[in-house]
């Protein structure tokens, strides 16, 4: 017996939820699901967290025919012509990523940030090493363009060629799809156990020298002792401080990383997070919770990038094509 729509949404919501409180997979406001369902593409509103979809109206209707006819038509906005503002939860916008979603044929979409699939994603050879991890299943590489609407375009060229379940976006993330939220989920975790890479082991941040460092300081330590990583790990010290390694961190956290080499900050020093070489990370007090989620989301993927590889960095201007996208400067005001 197939379930109600009020059902699916009800699974979408759960699973959601589970995504969300999985760093592994999402940190604070980064990733997107959606589910569509008589005629209707229900997917979360820019600048929520996917781990409160259960306990908060996170999810945005749009009509899904007119949002693919606008695509269609070039519309400048077509998320913006689709949505149902009668059904339409106040004060919430469809995510960033909604025309990618509408694009995939199957019902139900998970769009995460996963750290093992950033390593590989990041990784100059990272599409030969997952053809031989991802098999049999149906899925495209996507090289990194600006998300939105250009990764939309690139995402249909794909598709047209070949049909796929999975994608994985270059210096982005993973895009898994299913015909119902608990297929589309299962998917995802047989994706993961496949391309899943060991992290590795850091020593102890110095606490002591580091609370001497911010000590009269506008900084403070990270909450999970997890984000010291990179500046204790030295492959992973160098492979985060060599660039900009997928967007979330730059929109969050600014272009690159802070090394600092001396036992003593400067006056003016305002940079959103500090690596203090072999002591551990401090972050700026301004930071927002979803910002330290970024923080925590390097170090995990830091220790997962192979030492023995230079990563593919964001180019300058592709990190100026997404610090002047407004989409993205309305999703970051929502998480200050």
């Amino acid at each position: 017996m197939s379930s109600s729509p009020s059902e699916v949404f009800r699974e979408l919501r759960r699973i959601s939820a589970q995504l969300g409180h999985d760093p592994d997979l999402v940190q604070g406001a980064g990733g997107n699901t959606s589910i569509k369902q008589d005629g209707l593409l229900w997917i979360k509103g820019s600048g929520r967290w996917l781990a409160e979809a259960e306990t908060k109206e996170c999810f945005v209707p749009l009509d899904l025919q007119r949002l693919l006819d606008a695509l269609e038509a070039g519309h400048e906005d077509p998320a913006g012509l689709a949505l149902r503002d009668d059904l339409c939860p106040e004060g919430l916008r469809p995510s960033v990523e909604t025309t990618l979603h509408a694009v995939l044929p199957q019902a139900c979409v998970l769009h995460v940030h996963s750290v093992s699939a950033i390593a590989w994603a990041v990784h100059p050879e990272g599409r030969a090493h997952l053809e031989a991890r991802l098999g049999e299943l149906p899925w495209h590489w996507i090289p990194y363009v600006r998300p939105g609407s250009p990764l939309t375009a690139e995402v249909s060229r794909a598709l047209a060629r070949a049909p796929a379940d999975i994608l994985v976006l270059a210096n982005h993330g993973l895009v898994v799809a299913g015909e119902s939220p608990p297929a589309a989920l299962d998917l995802l975790q047989e994706v993961e156990r496949r391309i899943q890479i060991q992290p590795r082991p850091f020593p102890h941040a110095d606490i002591e020298r580091l609370e001497r460092l911010a000590e009269g300081r506008p900084y403070r330590l990270p909450r999970d002792p997890r984000c010291h990583a990179p500046a204790l790990d030295p492959d992973t010290r160098r492979l985060v401080a060599g660039g900009t390694l997928y967007p979330d961190h730059l929109v969050f956290l600014g272009s690159g990383v802070r090394l600092i080499e001396e036992d003593a900050l400067a006056a003016e020093e305002s940079a959103p997070l500090l690596l203090a070489r072999d002591r551990g990370i401090l972050l700026h007090e301004s930071l927002s919770p979803t910002a330290e989620a970024m923080a925590l989301c390097l170090a995990l993927v830091g220790q997962r990038l192979h030492g023995d590889a230079q990563p593919r960095y964001l180019q300058p201007e592709e990190e100026e094509a997404l610090l002047n996208w407004d989409a993205e400067a309305y999703r970051k005001r929502l998480n200050a």
